[in-house]
């Protein structure tokens, strides 16, 4: 009975350390970025009306979308390192590095850049972050969802799209 507690509890210390190992979730460390994913989407319909001399209403729909992935011999090297104060990034790419900071709560990264808007002020950016690992993860940059219907008002003619975008970094340690 002895034994079979010990290998029992055994057994159960090895999946929990196991467990443990896979699942470390901290964003601290420098990252390489591997690959930037960018999806483009665009669905709808346009609805013809019947006029003379045809008498049938048509719609014509539309659904098309591609992806497009860049390498990191495309995206100028470029890597993330965050340091172990809770507060401090540093973004690398071929010409140098910048300083910025960030926080990281709930997969939710927020980094701010120091004076990088257009104005001179700082741009902060809230960033979704997925899948992350001991050695990887996915920062969704980009996500733009937008729909527009349109009508002609002289043929009855009614466009409805809806196009998506999304631009995702694909991090490595």
């Amino acid at each position: 009975m002895k034994k079979l507690l010990f290998i029992a509890l055994f057994i159960i210390a090895t999946i929990s350390c196991d467990k443990d190992d896979d699942n470390n979730t901290s964003i601290v460390g420098k990252w390489t970025v591997a690959e930037q994913v960018d999806f483009f989407s665009t669905v709808g319909s346009v609805f013809v009306p019947g006029f003379p001399p045809f008498t049938n209403d048509t719609t014509i729909l539309y659904d098309t979308s591609s992806t497009e992935v860049q390498t990191t011999a495309d995206l100028d090297s470029l890597e993330i390192e965050f340091l172990t104060d809770g507060s401090t990034a540093i973004l690398f790419d071929k010409f140098g590095s910048v300083t910025s900071s960030y926080s990281y709560s709930n997969n939710i990264l927020e980094l701010v850049i120091p004076e990088s808007a257009d104005n001179g002020s700082d741009s902060t950016f809230i960033i979704p972050v997925s899948n992350l690992t001991s050695n990887s993860a996915d920062l969704l940059l980009y996500n733009l969802s937008e729909r527009e219907i349109e009508t002609d008002s002289s043929t009855g003619i009614i466009s409805d799209f809806t196009t998506t975008i999304t631009v995702t970094w694909k991090l490595i340690k």
